[in-house]
């Protein structure tokens, strides 16, 4: 049997998750805890993974792309590229490993001349698809049909 848990109980956590107006960050529920003399202090990455360990889910991160996004497609490896590199265009400072991960994708996305589409109709969601003349930025938006580029002939 492993060490005991430190933080919130499931149903605190429940509570402070689902709670609405103001809806609670991760930092703001380790505060909450950490207020009280009597806890042991934990921090919002705690926090983080003791909900994610309920399988609560998620939180919704603002974003400025074309599509709502199934809970399903959030934690693959495009949308995650996405979400950094709009953090990134808005001015925020990315770690170093995220900002590797970031290049990285986006010399994939040029040698491949594509862009992102993603497709909530699929369990995949996210594909690379060849740039049309003209197509400007890193996504295909959604009114365009979708084919994807299949990886296994290009090398």
């Amino acid at each position: 049997m492993g060490a005991p848990r430190k933080g919130p109980d499931e149903t605190t956590l429940r509570r402070w998750f689902n709670q609405r107006n103001p809806k609670l960050t991760y930092q703001q529920m380790a505060d909450r805890w950490n207020a009280d003399e009597a806890h042991e202090k934990i921090t919002k990455d705690a926090i983080a993974v003791a909900i994610s360990r309920m399988g609560i889910g998620r939180r919704q991160v603002p974003s400025d792309l074309p599509w709502k996004v199934r809970p399903e497609h959030t934690a693959m490896h495009d949308h995650c590229m996405l979400m950094h590199y709009q953090s990134r265009a808005k001015g925020k400072k990315l770690a170093p490993s995220a900002e590797t991960s970031v290049n990285g994708w986006l010399r994939t996305l040029e040698k491949e001349d594509a862009v992102v589409a993603y497709r909530p109709d699929t369990i995949q969601g996210w594909y690379h698809v060849k740039r049309r003349p003209g197509e400007t930025g890193i996504i295909r938006q959604p009114s365009a049909k979708v084919v994807p580029i299949d990886r296994r002939k290009t090398a």
